[in-house]
């Protein structure tokens, strides 16, 4: 989901800029210098936060961080605001994902399992720009921004839900 967000993100930051009245040498100085700062900034902060311990409830807080980005889209006096939210969130999920992932998978299939991983956020990102360029073009970007956050939100929480049930069943067997 994180990987469909963010290129989601990328997509639709000039068009909704364009439709709140900025103009393209405003669009591209926001785009190219304002998301790769907070990008950055955001992923050095997380890098001396996150910890083993806070990592999965660091990675809750910025996937519904990103969720709630795409929702406030849909209010145009907060969409800047929601691009701050969503690009301080992708550099955070960067640093989360990437160590978790680390972590987890044995240094001789890594790059495997990172290639196939590549593979896969590619194609789920191609069948969701489908969905995505034909909600956008009938609905409007900032409709189909919020019912992409609200989609993916619950989503997200059906996910957590299992995996908490999960978790609760293996601890009373």
């Amino acid at each position: 989901m994180y990987f469909v967000i963010a290129q989601f993100t990328a997509v639709i930051f000039q068009p909704y800029l364009a439709e709140l009245g900025f103009s393209t040498k405003s669009q591209v100085a926001l785009f190219s210098a304002g998301s790769l700062f907070i990008m950055a900034a955001s992923a050095m902060l997380c890098g001396r936060i996150k910890t083993r311990r806070n990592e999965v409830k660091l990675l809750i807080g910025t996937s519904a961080g990103l969720y709630l980005g795409l929702v406030l889209i849909f209010l145009p006096k907060l969409g800047i605001p929601a691009f701050i939210l969503l690009y301080a969130c992708i550099g955070a999920v960067e640093i989360i994902l990437a160590d978790m992932l680390n972590r987890f998978i044995p240094s001789e299939n890594r790059a495997t399992v990172l290639s196939a991983q590549n593979q896969l956020s590619s194609l789920s990102y191609a069948c969701a720009a489908l969905l995505l360029g034909a909600a956008m073009d009938s609905l409007g970007i900032k409709l189909s921004a919020l019912i992409t956050g609200i989609l993916l939100a619950i989503g997200f929480s059906v996910l957590f839900a299992g995996n908490s049930f999960k978790e609760l069943a293996s601890t009373n067997t």
